[in-house]
Formats: structure tokens, sequence, C-alpha cells
């Protein structure tokens, strides 16, 4: 009768235990659930404040690079130079013919040594287009070569379990806005020149402003020079506008610039005659640009700090030997950023109203 009432006891005594077990495994389970999706939601999180971080990094970069493009109003300048360079060739030339044809023989030689002092002028400008766009691509890449430096002392994360790098200029690439024309307007003196323009689709008919990267040849003996205007916002009245973000879609490329690194090295900088006509040939364009376009990435690591960290600043020895050491590379990847920006406009021809 003892041993019978004692049997019940023991297993009721017995399944207190097994439940609280069962409990505490839950609770490690929650538990280990709500850590798990605390650290991911950090980890989004800091992936995308380092997306965010390189956004601005290369929202400012675009824009610095296009207040290079139009400083002091050159390039708007340099358009109106070579459109009043193009109506003194052709008006030189239209006199040199009236002159002909009628009875001025005795001015003949005097028609003829200024067209021929305007065509000399009009390659002299077209020289002088092609150094100032060569100059501006220095000053951009130079431009670029400073925030290089800047961009070495930005934010960096390097946590236990990810890491992110410094942003890092990947892509620089010169152009100009699709459907942005130049800042020359017709010139109302030359009804001739004007029609003719017209006609050839040289000029947006709607504002009277000559169309943006075009090259506007003159027809006959003159057609061997070349009159080159870029895209270039025209004013509005006295209302000038200014550099600004842009879409990246109506980006229209003209050139990939080569990266410009940070200059170091010592005498390893002295270039030869032949680097220096081939880096002024990378650097040359067939129009001022007007607008940049810039990809920027940021790496990001899931493994330790110190590999991360190695990886990023050592090269393809270190690497292999690195990994040979480790049992497992940690998991990278980039985050890349593009923005694009276009220039100021040009400001009002000084001998315009």
């Amino acid at each position: 009768m003892t041993m019978a009432t004692s049997l019940p006891s023991n297993r009721k005594y017995a399944s207190a235990p097994r439940s609280r077990g069962n409990m505490l495994v839950m609770i490690a389970l929650v538990g280990g659930i709500i850590v798990a999706v605390v650290v991911i939601g950090i980890a989004v999180m800091l992936v995308l404040f380092s997306q965010q971080k390189g956004r601005q990094s290369a929202d400012e970069l675009a824009l610095t690079l296009a207040q290079v493009l139009n400083r002091d109003d050159r390039q708007g300048q340099m358009n109106n130079l070579v459109e009043r360079s193009r109506e003194l060739v052709y008006a030189s030339r239209k006199a040199y013919n009236d002159c002909v044809s009628e009875d001025f023989h005795n001015m003949e030689p005097l028609m003829r040594d200024l067209l021929e002092e305007s065509r000399t002028g009009a390659q002299t400008v077209e020289k002088t287009r092609e150094s100032l766009s060569e100059i501006t691509i220095s000053e951009l890449r130079s431009a670029q070569r400073d925030f290089n430096e800047r961009l070495k002392q930005a934010h960096s994360m390097n946590l236990n379990w990810m890491n992110t790098t410094q942003p890092v200029v990947k892509q620089l690439e010169v152009g100009s806005i699709d459907k942005v024309n130049s800042n020359v307007a017709l010139s109302p003196g030359f009804p001739e020149l004007k029609a003719m323009d017209e006609k050839s689709g040289l000029c947006d008919p709607k504002t009277g402003i000559y169309m943006g990267n075009i090259n506007a040849k003159l027809p006959g003996a003159d057609a061997d020079l070349d009159f080159k205007l870029s895209s270039l916002a025209a004013p509005v009245g006295n209302t000038v506008s200014a550099a600004r973000l842009t879409d990246v879609g109506v980006f229209q490329k003209a050139k990939v610039l080569p990266l410009a690194q940070d200059g170091s090295g010592g005498g390893a900088n002295v270039e030869t005659g032949a680097q220096n006509e081939k880096n002024r040939k990378e650097q040359s364009v067939d129009q001022i640009p007007s607008a940049v376009r810039v990809k920027l990435v940021v790496g990001v690591s899931a493994g330790g700090a110190q590999s991360a960290s190695s990886n990023s600043s050592t090269s393809s020895t270190s690497k292999t030997s690195q990994t040979s050491s480790q049992p497992s590379a940690p998991l990278q990847d980039t985050l890349g950023v593009t923005t694009a920006a276009t220039t100021g406009g040009a400001q009002p021809a000084p001998d315009l109203p």
C-alpha cells in the first residue's frame, strides 16, 4: 500500500525540473532571436548611414568640381568671343567679295588685309579655346586630388563584426546637360547670317540662341575655320543660374577622365616631354564641359576589424599571405553612389543691352 502511493509522488516531483528546463530553453531561444534582430537592424542602419555619408561626399565633390568649370564666367566669355570672331570673319569676307565684284578695286588690298586678320584672329581664338579647355580639365583634376586628401580624413567604422572604409572616387566624367543650348544669342546686326544659321539649324528659332556643343562653321572659303560653342545656360535678363546638382539621367557624357592621384612619390612625379604630351591628350576634350558626373564607392565588410582594415590598405601579396594565415576571409561588398552637377550659367554679354 505504501509503494502504491509513492510512485505518483515521484512522477510529480520529476516533472518540475523538466518544466523549468523547457522554460529556460524557450527564454534563451527568444532572447537569441531578439539579439539577432537587433544586430541585423544595427547592421542595416550602419549600411544606410555609410551610404548616406557617401552620398553627401559625392554631392559635395560634384558641386565643387562644377564650380570650377565656369569659374569667373570664363566659359561664357569664350563662347561670346567665338561668336564675335565668327561675325568678324563673315563681315570681312562679305566686304571683300563686295569690293572685288564691284568697282572698288582700289580697296581690295585693304579688304584682303582685314580678311586675313580676321581669319588669323579666329585661329587664335580657337587655340585659346583649346588652351582654356585643357586648363579647365587640369583644374578639375587638381580639385579632385585635393578632395581625395580630404576623403582620407573622412569617416570610417571599425567594429568587431562590421567595418566600412572611407569613400573613394571611382569614376569622374565630364560632359553637359541634355537640351541645354549655348549662352550666345543671334546677332541682329547681320540679317543674312541670322537667316543662314536659322536655315542650317545652328540656332533655336524659339529663343534665338545658338545650340550647344556645335561647330558653327561658315560656308564657302572660310569653312576651314572652327567656331565651337559649348553648352552653357544662358542668362534670363540679369538672372544667372547657379551651380547645382542635377539628375544623373540628363547628363551627357563627353569623356571619362583619368583619376588624379595624391601626387606623393617625390622624384617619380617628374614628367618627360612624352608624358606631358600624353597627359595633354588625356585632358583634351572637343568642347569645354559644363557638367560633371561622379561615382564614389564605400567598402563594407562583415568580419574582424583588423582583417578588414588590412584588406583595404595592403597590396595583393600581403592579401595572399593574410588569407593563408586566417581560417576565413571577411565578407566584403561596396556601396556605389553616383551624382551629377552642372556649372553656373553665363553672365550677360557686355556688348548687349
